[in-house]
């Protein structure tokens, strides 16, 4: 477990965000060697003063000692942006993790995927197709992704794990050692045993209302495609939708073929 990466996470807000650690881990090399810069080689490299000063400031090791005991016991792995476990998909979205934390694993397979989401009060009518259209999805070899709250991304994440061999992925909007809403505690475990539950945000962080934007757009920059099941016009569904859409007006992926019949078979309009 590379403690720089933990490191330069847990100075994410400090002015060290995704695009600001990319830059620097390209410009010297690795996470370490960007901790042993000064301030002027930091700033010439693109740095922010506020950046700098974090970096070069920063000497509270306990936070990430800390870290890295929650990960351990929660068998999570740190994935930062270039290994080879990390979602190429991301890639594309603005502004990719530097660094993901990961319960579960990724596979080559998940780059086959499409994002379920909608509203934390959805009728019953929604939870049905939601978990049908999961289920379909899942069945036809596609990853079904989602955020793991209440309501539609519930019920996705279980439609997925109906199929014999479904395969999930839930994105937090906190870290993965502090499990939001706790009552899909149960469920995040399943998900991890036939996917993964993932996070950009450091451990411990909680499920903070700004969080959910940049959770957001990691939903839609791993799927395909996004399915929309009942979501109000001013909602972060529509911020998922808003960033799927920025990203296939930049990048061209290719249609999941697969998904063609989905649908099918789902239940009857009321």
């Amino acid at each position: 477990m590379n403690r720089f990466w933990l490191a330069l996470s847990y100075l994410d807000g400090k002015g060290v965000g995704p695009a600001a650690a990319a830059k620097l881990v390209g410009a010297f090399g690795t996470p370490e060697a960007v901790f042993r810069q000064k301030s002027a080689a930091l700033r010439e490299a693109g740095a922010s003063e506020k950046a700098a000063a974090a970096i070069t400031e920063f000497r509270d090791w306990k936070p990430i000692d800390d870290a890295e005991k929650s990960l351990s016991a929660r068998g999570a792995a740190v994935v930062p942006r270039g290994d080879a476990a990390y979602p190429a998909a991301l890639a594309q979205v603005d502004h990719p993790p530097a660094v993901l934390y990961v319960v579960g694993s990724l596979r080559d397979e998940d780059n086959l995927a499409v994002s379920v989401v909608g509203t934390r009060k959805p009728t019953d009518y929604g939870l049905r197709s939601a978990r049908t259209l999961a289920r379909q999805a899942a069945e036809c070899g596609v990853c079904v992704v989602s955020g793991l709250a209440r309501g539609i991304d519930t019920a996705a994440h279980e439609g997925a794990l109906e199929a014999p061999n479904g395969r999930t992925v839930a994105v937090l909007g906190s870290g993965v050692d502090y499990l939001y809403p706790s009552e899909n505690a149960g469920l995040a475990r399943k998900i991890a045993e036939r996917g993964a539950v993932l996070s950009e945000f450091f451990p411990g962080t909680p499920p903070k209302p700004e969080n959910f934007p940049r959770r957001n757009r990691i939903i839609a920059g791993l799927g395909a495609g996004v399915l929309v099941v009942e979501a109000g016009d001013k909602s972060g569904t529509m911020i998922t939708v808003d960033a799927a859409t920025r990203q296939e007006s930049r990048f061209r992926r290719p249609r999941p073929d697969r998904l063609a019949g989905l649908g099918r078979g789902s239940p009857a309009a009321p």
